[in-house]
């Protein structure tokens, strides 16, 4: 199963500008971090749509 991860303009454009000044440690932690937001955002919004106990405030 794939997932499609969109990411907005302003974070393309901060990894642009450190891939131009060569900050490859900073740039693979941003998109980790940043991958790892999504996941949560979708997992939370699954758990909003499911008909299981809710874990997190609604």
């Amino acid at each position: 199963m794939y997932q499609i991860i969109y990411f907005n303009k302003q974070f393309v454009e901060d990894i642009y500008a450190k891939f131009t000044n060569s900050k490859i440690e900073e740039i693979m932690l941003d998109i980790f971090n940043y991958m790892v937001t999504a996941k949560e955002v979708n997992r939370n919004l699954d758990l909003l749509n499911s008909d299981e106990k809710p874990t997190i405030a609604q």
